[in-house]
């Protein structure tokens, strides 16, 4: 027979309960008395007590947040199983949540991959991006790079922008060379190519722009503040930079004879 929840738990008063038990009935660590508390109630381990009585009193939405910051994916299951309007607004962003992020986004971002299997098993979109409004950001955009295998077997695609933030300068080369507009594409924050590139200092990406790009979306692209911080501090690329704009005026004025 389990004990009962009092009508309005806090997480302040089960920890006091759980100190109280350590101190008596279950000496030892404080995790073991957590664990045994949360048996007591019911379940399993302390984690999911503790997700339980955070969601109390929260809506649907704020509780799948809660969920995800904890990563907790069977509570997930548990919430997008009860209720059908959070599978209805899966692709949505979250509650109280930053930068127009979704929820698969902030799973990818914990590199939770339980939790993004249960979202995606939900009707999450793995091409859908942040609603960001300077310009949203894709999965493989910001994810811990261990993670990049792991969501392409699940659908999602290494596009232009992701390419130069991993250094795939193969995969580069392959959509430059299909459409060599896309090194001027936005993509999070508005940035080109060029910026994701910049911040890794991706040396092979910087000759892609050069063979693809014009002098004017070149020189345009290296005065945006957020690269010229980067090339500050690579006498490397700076040597790179001035060869390639010697290399560029010589196609400018090749074009012009």
């Amino acid at each position: 027979m389990f004990r009962e929840l009092p009508a309005k738990p806090s997480l302040e008063y089960l920890r006091k309960q759980a100190k109280q038990l350590q101190r008596t009935a279950s000496p030892g660590k404080l995790a073991d008395a957590h664990h045994a508390l949360a048996r007591e109630y019911g379940f399993a381990d302390w984690a999911r007590l503790k997700s339980y009585v955070i969601t109390l009193g929260l809506t649907p939405a704020e509780a799948l947040t809660a969920a995800i910051r904890d990563q907790g994916a069977q509570r997930a299951r548990e919430l997008l199983e009860s209720y059908p309007e959070l599978r209805a607004k899966i692709n949505k962003p979250l509650p109280n949540y930053g930068f127009g992020q979704h929820a698969l986004f902030a799973a990818v971002q914990r590199s939770d991959r339980a939790t993004i299997d249960v979202l995606l098993d939900a009707g999450a979109d793995i091409h859908k991006r942040t609603e960001w409004w300077a310009g949203g950001f894709g999965l493989l955009d910001d994810c811990d790079p261990t993670l990049v295998n792991f969501l392409v077997e699940r659908g999602a695609v290494i596009d232009v922008h992701a390419a130069a933030r991993l250094g795939m300068i193969a995969r580069q080369t392959e959509l430059v060379a299909a459409d060599q507009n896309v090194v001027h594409a936005k993509g999070g924050d508005g940035q080109t190519p060029l910026h994701f590139a910049s911040r890794l200092r991706l040396l092979g990406f910087f000759w892609i722009m050069v063979q693809r790009s014009t002098r004017s979306t070149w020189t345009t692209n290296l005065r945006r503040p957020s690269t010229c911080c980067v090339l500050s501090k690579s006498v490397t690329i700076h040597k790179i930079v001035r060869t390639s704009l010697a290399i560029l005026y010589r196609k400018d004025a090749e074009a012009t004879c």
